[in-house]
């Protein structure tokens, strides 16, 4: 046994030619060059990957542009903004207003102003569900030159500040469709040039003088003493 022990450790056979051979290739693979280069795939693999995110991105962006895109004659009947606001925010646009009943809407019968408040006050009526409650509001400078929403509908905004006051001037919801005060005045100069046409041809008259308008849509009667700024 004790001779045994110090007998010299045998030789590990030499590497086989395929052993050597893959040897060879990693100590290759190694070299700091072949390292940099597999960096340099892994880089532009990873640029490619992050450059095909951004072209589907993008791809989904247009595809919601081209769904959103509407045409002039897809436009709705009204360009308005509509907002919901506060009822005290809201200010008359006339001196007076004809005290004793309006109508909800064409051809619908006449209500008091004092039934629309009482309705109001019962909960029968709500100015957040009743179309004919939607005013029609005008933003324009006041005389102190601060910006304000002037109402068009000055019964029905009466009838809704009358409310307000008999709840404890608790917050009242109401919808609007906002015009600005350009938009009334581009109105006004269309309905004085609008004659009854559909537009696709045109007289030269002599001299200055405009024979009256034919236009379907009667001139605005003044409302109110606002002027134009």
């Amino acid at each position: 046994m004790g001779a045994q022990a110090h007998l010299p450790k045998p030789m590990p056979p030499p590497p086989s030619p395929c052993r050597q051979s893959g040897l060879q290739w990693l100590s290759e693979q190694a070299h700091p060059s072949n390292l940099e280069l597999q960096e340099e795939v892994k880089r532009l693999k990873l640029e490619n990957s992050e450059l095909k995110k951004d072209a589907e991105r993008l791809e989904t962006e247009l595809e919601e542009v081209r769904r959103k895109w509407v045409t002039w004659q897809d436009l709705p009947p009204t360009l308005a903004a509509e907002m919901i606001v506060d009822v005290r925010e809201l200010r008359y646009s006339q001196l007076t207003i004809q005290g004793r009943w309006f109508k909800e809407e064409d051809g619908q019968p006449r209500r008091s102003l004092e039934e629309l408040i009482d309705a109001l006050k019962a909960g029968s009526i709500n100015p957040m569900q009743a179309d004919f409650l939607k005013l029609t509001v005008v933003l324009k400078m006041d005389s102190q030159g601060q910006k304000a929403l002037f109402s068009t509908d000055n019964r029905r905004l009466y009838c809704l500040k009358e409310y307000q006051r008999e709840i404890g001037n608790k917050p009242v919801p109401v919808r609007v469709r906002i015009f600005t005060w350009a938009d009334v005045q581009d109105g006004r100069r269309i309905l004085r040039n609008c004659d009854e046409t559909d537009g696709h041809s045109i007289q030269k008259r002599d001299g200055s003088n405009r024979s009256r308008s034919t236009s379907p849509w009667p001139s605005p009667r003044p409302r109110s003493p606002w002027r134009a700024q």
